[in-house]
């Protein structure tokens, strides 16, 4: 089998039962009102899988296809997530530009840098298309974001 999609991952400390609250909330207002949703919680392994279809012949599209888009430019995606107690990770970076607490930093030189976090969800959305390229995928994107970044 071909491996199609692609994958945007997040890591946020706000729980998969609230981001899914707000993500299919942001799915009805931006995306489809009406949509079909598989999911699936894995109860060992602490990991929900949920994928979204606008109907049945996207469900039978995606099939055959697996994450593409149709002729009307929409296609099938899905989240995967799962809880971590700790990650960290190690970069080294320029120009690196981040805010912490509202206020952003700019860093000129290379410098590494080490984030540590607990208790932390990996969110790995699943797009019928690049966002760089695609609207549709790209307004998915956004959808996931904003859920993980309101207050």
């Amino acid at each position: 089998m071909h491996i199609t999609g692609y994958d945007y991952i997040f890591y946020s400390p706000i729980c998969h039962k609230k981001f899914l609250k707000r993500f299919r909330k942001q799915i009805r207002k931006n995306i489809w009102y009406d949509y079909l949703e598989q999911y699936h919680y894995d109860k060992q392994e602490d990991q929900i899988i949920t994928y979204f279809q606008k109907d049945q012949a996207m469900d039978l599209f995606s099939d055959h296809h697996g994450y593409a888009l149709n002729t009307e430019g929409e296609g099938p995606f899905a989240i995967f997530t799962s809880k971590h107690r700790t990650h960290e990770v190690q970069s080294i970076a320029h120009d690196l530009k981040t805010t912490v607490d509202g206020i952003e930093f700019d860093d000129e030189a290379l410098c590494q840098t080490v984030y540590i976090c607990h208790k932390i969800y990996r969110y790995t959305l699943v797009l019928p298309a690049d966002i760089n390229t695609d609207s549709f995928s790209k307004l998915i994107h956004q959808c996931a974001f904003k859920s993980l970044t309101k207050s």
